[in-house]
């Protein structure tokens, strides 16, 4: 060989060494890794991984690290608080390293401070002192992109399980029971405004996901606001104000990040002390004595195990969350002695902060959390580019199963089912929907209505829709009918418009305020309690629309005909008698709450409530057969209050007037709840104890206030029932014109004439005590509880015989 080929061939195997050498060095200057328990095979949240004891990081809420190394380090130390220290020679580590943990065999000794201020409350004090500046809520504005993912699996208890449970155990060795992914994006301005678009959505099973915003409002955003909620539960925060009083907390270990230093402090409820606390770790940095991750889990657990774990980072000179992770653990689901549990895990990751952007108010909608329009329509090749974090094999095997099994059982349609079902119809083939309480109506007027309501659904369009009824009611032997036609106009006010004309029965003395769709439903059973109805027919138009972001307003006009020929009272216009009269009236109807948010839930808007009080106006102007001209208005307000050591108190003030003397379908008979012989659920707006009809009144005040104690009363962990204390007041009075417009008969079509119904201006008094969850039947996935509540009615209507004045209520709750 010449010797310049000799000559090349030195320089290449040079340059190979060289690049070879460099690949192990740079290999050398980055080590990554995966920390878990080595018992549970948990993965462990925001262990300190350090080099030398100094220079150091955490892992992820993954439990993943990564660490950049110095040529002089040579030991990786591994702390966990309540795990066992590891030190590993960083030499001869392949990245990336899989480390387990063993928790300690003993418990921490509680450690006793003495001579001066424990040196964790001093750094809590701190922490309370600065959390505005740290609150992301605080902030002027933000906005940020969010992947969130949602896993529910089985999982086995360690019980020895029947045949059919370890069959599906064994199904669901290698999946889950369900994935769901979204991506959103979320925008926010003080002091509440905020908005959420859910950009991409997917589901295991389901192509259609029914609940996207599920991931994103399951937990409380950030660790900073005074009570902390996951999912219906609520927590005291351990950096509230007052926190010394319930808390305890002890330095656990200090961890050294450039400049600043990062205080690890355990903290747990104190002893005898009976309130809904946590137990965690809080990780504090020096750097404004913000929280940089969070460990918190129920101090004092019941059926669900809770856990949340959230991790901070500073952006543009803002602590802000950037990770967060929520876990639930169902034992025993379905069941004590199965051996089956349920698991549900939440996570989100934020990223693309925008800190303090201009946004005008304009910008945000009334709907607080919107899908869009292809939001599940994305394709694999999406997921893929935006996913923050892998599926794991598990995850992905979990796709191709549970598609393959709600595909073949149609589980889409099912769902899309009980969506229809929540909008009051039931989806028929085609473009039809079956108007469920128009086609089946039970109550003590009518007994049983049978009959059939169709309507138009969203398959024909989103837009508009018509329909219409028959039925015939078993007991008052009369036909009811009707149709309408509503349009929906304008999205962005909500501006919809609706005609109808029926002929239907009503209770009278009703107001009708505008509501919105709770996300839990009331179990009040009031109309099923209905025994006096009027006949009414005609036509009835309203424009719906919100002229500001927390208004709702209404503008209403009717023209009917009341046949009272099957009620029993008579109307007196001077010397006549009269049992069918028109009426025409103009109504305005307004909702103002402020903060309130909403989702949409499968096309239905529901509300999630609001801090602030509910404020309610209703009024009417109209007139009798063109004779007699009248006004009637009434308000609301309601306000829920909570307080850390007591637990919930609701108030509800309601006051109305009618201007003339009207007949008795146009006074206020509204208040009783009381049906005897039928069994009646509670309801804040009525008084338990007093009858359907037994008052009327042409001006009304009621005042109702509720305290739930919750368990606080309660220190054993198994018998928690939650006691509630009920007390009511009305005051009701009557022109004395009023009454003497009106015969009443004790049957219809003209009985015997009886005493007309009172009015109650003396006052009407009552109290009663509820326990909630004396008996429960535990789901795991939900739970519904029984409970029983009696009323006592004192005062000057009080009734001679004790059970004549009292009222007992079924308490039933169903809680998902």
């Amino acid at each position: 060989m010449s010797k310049s080929f000799h000559t090349i061939l030195k320089v290449l195997c040079l340059l190979f060494f060289i690049s070879g050498f460099s690949s192990i060095v740079l290999a050398q200057n980055e080590v990554s890794g995966h920390i878990k328990d080595a018992e549970t095979g948990e993965v462990l949240a925001f262990v300190n991984i350090s080099t030398n004891g100094v220079y150091g990081t955490n892992t992820n809420v993954n439990g993943y690290f990564k660490l950049k190394i110095r040529q002089e380090d040579s030991v990786l130390m591994i702390s966990y608080v309540g795990y066992e220290r590891q030190r590993l020679q960083i030499k001869g580590l392949t990245s990336p390293v899989k480390i387990l943990l063993k928790p300690t065999a003993d418990n921490l000794d509680e450690v006793v401070v003495s001579n001066g201020e424990n040196p964790a409350n001093r750094i809590i004090r701190q922490v309370i002192k600065n959390k505005n500046q740290h609150d992301p809520l605080k902030m002027k504005s933000f906005s940020y992109r969010s992947y969130n993912k949602f896993v529910w699996a089985p999982y086995s208890t360690g019980v020895v399980p029947v045949s059919s449970v370890d069959t599906l155990l064994g199904f669901f060795k290698d999946k889950h029971l369900l994935v769901m992914e979204t991506i959103s994006r979320k925008k926010f301005k003080a002091p509440n405004l905020q908005e959420e678009e859910i950009v991409a959505t997917k589901m295991s099973g389901l192509p259609n996901p029914p609940f996207a915003d599920l991931v994103s409002n399951y937990q409380t955003f950030g660790f900073y606001e005074d009570l902390i909620q996951i999912y219906q539960y609520k927590y005291i925060n351990p950096i509230s104000e007052g926190t010394f009083r319930r808390y305890n907390f002890f330095i656990e270990d200090s961890l050294f990040r450039g400049n600043d230093t990062i205080f690890v402090i355990s903290y747990e409820p104190q002893k005898n002390k009976n309130f809904e606390g946590l137990k965690g770790l809080l990780y504090i940095s020096t750097d404004g004595y913000a929280i940089q991750n969070v460990i918190a889990e129920a101090a004092n657990p019941n059926t669900w195990l809770i856990k949340i774990e959230q991790e901070y980072n500073k952006t543009g000179g803002q602590w802000f969350p950037e990770s967060f992770h929520v876990s639930l653990r169902i034992p025993n689901y379905l069941s004590e002695k199965n051996g089956l549990g349920l698991s549900l895990e939440a996570k989100s990751f934020l990223s693309e902060l925008q800190v303090n952007p201009d946004f005008k108010n304009r910008s945000f909608s009334w709907l607080n959390t919107s899908n869009a329009k292809d939001f599940n329509l994305k394709d694999s090749l999406y997921w893929q580019q935006n996913r923050d974090v892998y599926l794991s094999d598990k995850e992905v095997r979990t796709y191709k199963a549970i598609d393959s099994i709600s595909a073949e059982a149609k589980i889409d349609k099912i769902f899309n089912t009980f969506s229809y079902l929540a909008n009051d119809e039931l989806p028929l083939k085609g473009a039809l929907s079956m108007i469920l309480s128009k086609t089946l109506r039970i109550n003590q007027y009518e007994s049983v209505r049978l009959g059939m309501g169709l309507q138009t659904n969203n398959r024909m369009s989103k837009y508009f829709r018509f329909g219409g009824f028959a039925g015939y009611g078993i007991r008052d032997e009369a036909w009811k009918y009707g149709g309408f036609a509503e349009i929906h106009i304008q999205k962005l006010r909500d501006l919809r418009l609706r005609a109808a004309y029926e002929r239907e029965v009503a209770e009278p003395g009703q107001i009708s305020f505008l509501e919105s769709t709770p996300l839990v439903v009331s179990n009040s059973n009031r109309a099923f309690l209905a025994s006096t109805m009027f006949l009414h027919q005609g036509l009835k138009t309203e424009l719906s629309f919100r002229p500001l972001r927390y208004m709702r307003l209404a503008l209403g006009y009717s023209k009917l005909n009341y046949d009272t020929a099957t009620f029993n009272f008579t109307y007196a216009y001077g010397d006549q008698l009269v049992q069918n009269f028109d009426n025409e009236e103009f109504t305005f109807r307004v909702r103002y709450a402020y903060g309130e948010v909403f989702s949409q839930v499968q096309g239905v808007t529901v509300s999630r409530g609001t801090k602030a009080p509910i404020f309610n106006f209703y009024y009417a102007r109209g007139r009798f057969d063109n004779i007699l001209n009248y006004e009637r208005y009434a308000g609301r307000i309601d306000k829920t209050f909570f307080t850390k050591t007591l637990g919930n108190s609701t108030f509800s003030v309601e006051a109305g007037q009618v201007t003339a003397d009207v007949p008795y379908t146009h006074l206020f008979t509204h208040a009783g709840m009381d049906a005897r012989g039928a069994t009646a659920f509670f309801n804040i707006h009525n008084f338990q104890t007093m009858g359907l009809y037994e008052f009327m009144a042409t001006d009304f005040v009621h005042i109702f206030w509720k305290h739930d104690f919750g368990s606080l009363l309660f220190k054993s962990p198994k018998f928690k029932p939650r006691i509630s204390l009920i007390n009511s007041y009305g005051y009701g009075s009557n022109r004395k014109t009023a009454l003497s417009n009106h015969v009443f008969f004790d049957s219809p079509n003209k009985g015997t004439s009886v005493e007309a119904p009172s009015d109650y201006s003396k006052g009407y008094w009552e109290s009663g005590i509820h326990l909630a969850n004396l008996l429960f039947s535990d789901f795991r996935l939900g739970k519904m509880g029984f409970g029983a509540g009696v009323h006592y009615r004192h005062g000057a209507y009080q009734k001679e015989k004790l059970p004549d004045n009292l009222a007992f209520k079924v308490l039933l709750e169903f809680v998902f």
